[in-house]
């Protein structure tokens, strides 16, 4: 799932990062956290960029610019031989203070937002609005959302964002429109869709949803 203009979300399916970890996006929630001293007390949740180079990652940096060991795991050699930067979010333990162990890594697409002229026939259909915060480095807005899907494997929905303006004042300023094509799939199930949108030379970005509660609006100033 690595696509930086836009991404294609395909309902109920186990999905095979290029970095060897097998993520499976559906509805079911748990509680990953633990009270007291328990195995997962110490468990993190950070936005990290993953670099590639010559077929092995070759850093995790979180937003935070801590630079985490690499997980034994992401060390072997992968298909893709040029450079590439991927986003994740991660999740992993500590033992109260380094890095000890990979938990899991959810896919996080990079959508860079499109002229009008290239997004055509707008299409906002409802997602639900869990998240949205510029991150600790300043360089994206991460943003979490619900889609609502189904069981009908043949159509993918697609998610995009349209740059509506951008003025040079105060910094800069985007107003940006997510578009969310439903393509027709039902509404069953909530799956879990991370996304990056980078804040790019403008300070502010003024991003507006529309949500099954209405049209939200998330207005993230770099940090």
């Amino acid at each position: 799932m690595r696509l930086f203009g836009f991404a294609v979300i395909r309902p109920m399916r186990k999905i095979l990062t290029i970095i060897g970890i097998i993520l499976i996006i559906s509805s079911c929630k748990q509680d990953v956290y633990e009270k007291g001293d328990g195995d997962l007390s110490y468990m993190q949740t950070e936005y990290a960029d993953v670099t590639l180079s010559g077929g092995y990652v070759k850093s995790v940096i979180t937003d935070k610019g801590v630079n985490l060991p690499i997980p034994e795991i992401w060390k072997v050699q992968q298909d893709i031989k040029t450079d590439t930067l991927f986003r994740r979010l991660l999740y992993y333990k500590t033992d109260g203070k380094v890095f000890t162990e990979l938990l899991d890594a959810k896919p996080v697409a990079i959508l860079k937002p499109h002229t009008p002229q290239d997004i055509g026939e707008m299409k906002t259909d409802p997602v639900k609005l869990i998240a949205a915060a510029g991150s600790a480095n300043g360089k994206y807005a991460n943003i979490h959302l619900g889609i609502m899907t189904g069981n009908a494997a043949e159509t993918s929905q697609l998610l995009r964002f349209r740059l509506d303006s951008e003025h040079s004042i105060d910094k800069g300023r985007r107003n940006i429109t997510l578009y969310h094509n439903q393509a027709g799939q039902p509404e069953y199930y909530t799956q879990d869709i991370y996304l990056s949108l980078p804040f790019g030379t403008q300070d502010t970005l003024d991003i507006t949803f529309n949500t099954y509660s209405g049209v939200e609006r998330r207005i993230l100033v770099r940090k």
